[in-house]
């Protein structure tokens, strides 16, 4: 397993992509980037990432054993009576899978560098191909990693859109698209370019298919393209101005919706022009830090994004994640133990569906279930929208509020209420199947127009333990009555 690597040894020949760790350990492990034969004595080892040193005639290169995971793709390569599938994991340079029976990762493809890019991975023509701006892209039949023929655009993005391959994202040409041959991926004529509005200043961010066009998204404007019957391109227009997206990773797709985040917000395409869908969460929009590393991905029909940490009035949620109902047209967030740099949906051979996430720390993590390695609790913090019983401007006395749970609940939710936004009162763990908080004796304060629930869990296992609230109320007026 590459990454529980065995110690340094002498007199031992190592490949490129070999890591050992030191005898006595530095915190740090570290990769053959030039092969050879290492010495008799123990080199004298670096602590600083990227450093190199040499031993007898290998090369070590100091690398981090929780050098962050950029990218994680899913590969399902048609063969002979089945499906190969691959969960492929870029860490350090190199390229692994994930062995689902093993419980661990096996190298695929190791490279002399220790950098791991932000990659576009696509699969056209049972091949998975990858572009990383500034390289030459390569391709993984699922025995062997070698480059893309045709001498390909060194970029950074990529699609398949119309039966080739559309390429974006080279240096310096940030404002070209480059497209390949009709069912050819390693045939690339230097004609088959085209500009969308070169002299703007702005750069190509990410590609899109919705329906049948081709949507080129930079941070203020979003071009379409479309082509004949010839697969010739016949259409390209402005498709919105001053709408555009900072994060490639942040567009995803629900049911022929495509959805995407920019400075102002969350946006959905349905049919002609975006509609901006998160006034509702404006205040966590404003507060986002780094809107280039906004992560999105989609799960039981909602549209899940990461935004990062997030101080709203003084107080800081770390790991914020923004959870949009597309059925219900209602936002809540969610907090995160840790951040994520990518994520992708994978099938496992028993045809069960899951969604991975990739980490800071070197660590692949299930959503709703834990981390593959280590088994460390996700955080999860969302409040219910508003409830307001029937007419919202009368005020009412809340009397008690009635949890229940899964059966198979292995977390204790904590559970808060706020009457009339005004401070959050925490009423305790759900520790029991069914569990009823009285109100009135623990606020003080119990009468109001309307009610807020925020719920909080940390757990390793599934999330979203919480199945059913009730809740006690009698009209103000009543009350007075029954006095």
């Amino acid at each position: 397993d590459n990454l529980n690597p065995p110690n340094w040894a002498a007199s031992t020949a190592y490949s490129v992509g070999n890591i050992v760790k030191p005898t006595t350990a530095t915190g740090y492990w570290y990769k053959c980037t030039t092969a050879g034969t290492s010495g008799t004595t123990e080199p004298t080892w670096p602590t600083q990432r990227g450093q190199t040193v040499s031993d007898n005639t290998v090369v070590w290169t100091c690398i981090s054993s929780e050098e962050p995971i950029n990218t994680i793709y899913d590969y399902y390569k048609i063969i002979s009576g089945g499906v190969e599938r691959y969960l492929i994991v870029e860490w350090n340079g190199d390229f692994y899978k994930y062995d689902f029976s093993t419980n661990s990762f096996v190298k695929l493809y190791s490279r002399s560098t220790i950098e791991s890019k932000k990659a576009t991975w696509i699969t056209y023509q049972n091949l998975a191909i990858r572009f990383a701006e500034g390289e030459t892209p390569l391709k993984f039949d699922g025995t062997s990693f070698s480059n893309l023929g045709g001498n390909p655009p060194r970029a950074g993005l990529a699609v398949v859109y119309k039966d080739r391959i559309y390429a974006a994202g080279a240096s310096p040409n940030y404002s070209t698209v480059y497209f390949s041959d009709i069912s050819n991926p390693e045939a690339w004529n230097p004609n088959s370019q085209f500009d969308v509005n070169a002299n703007d200043g702005d750069r190509i961010n990410t590609l899109a298919v919705l329906g049948d066009s081709l949507l080129i998204f930079k941070e203020n404007s979003i071009w379409e393209i479309q082509v004949d019957q010839q697969n010739i391109i016949s259409f390209k227009r402005l498709f919105a101005q001053a709408v555009g997206t900072t994060s490639a990773r942040s567009l995803i797709n629900i049911s022929n919706i495509l959805y995407f985040f920019d400075r102002n917000g969350v946006w959905a395409i349905y049919q002609k022009y975006p509609e901006l869908i998160s006034t509702k969460v404006n205040p966590f929009i404003w507060a986002i830090q780094d809107p280039y590393s906004v992560v999105g991905w989609a799960w039981k029909n909602k549209l899940y994004l990461y935004v990062g940490n997030i101080q709203i009035d003084g107080r800081v949620f770390p790991n914020v994640v923004l959870v949009y109902d597309t059925q219900y047209n209602q936002w809540i967030f969610r907090t995160f133990a840790n951040p994520v740099l990518s994520t992708v949906s994978f099938s496992k051979e028993d045809k069960t569906k899951s969604l991975y996430f990739s980490s800071l720390k070197g660590e692949i993590f299930e959503f709703d279930k834990g981390y593959l390695h280590g088994e460390e609790a996700i955080e999860v913090e969302y409040e219910v929208p508003i409830l307001q019983p029937e007419d919202p401007t009368k005020r009412k006395l809340f009397k008690e509020i009635l949890v229940r749970l899964k059966d198979s609940a292995k977390a204790k939710p904590s559970i808060s209420v706020s009457i009339d936004s005004r401070d959050w009162i925490d009423l305790g763990e759900v520790d029991e199947i069914y569990k009823t908080f009285p109100i009135s004796t623990r606020l003080g304060r119990e009468e109001g127009k309307d009610l807020r629930i925020r719920i909080h869990e940390i757990s390793p296992y599934e999330m979203n333990e919480i199945i059913q609230i009730c809740i006690d109320w009698l009209p103000l007026k009543a009350v007075t009555t029954q006095k």
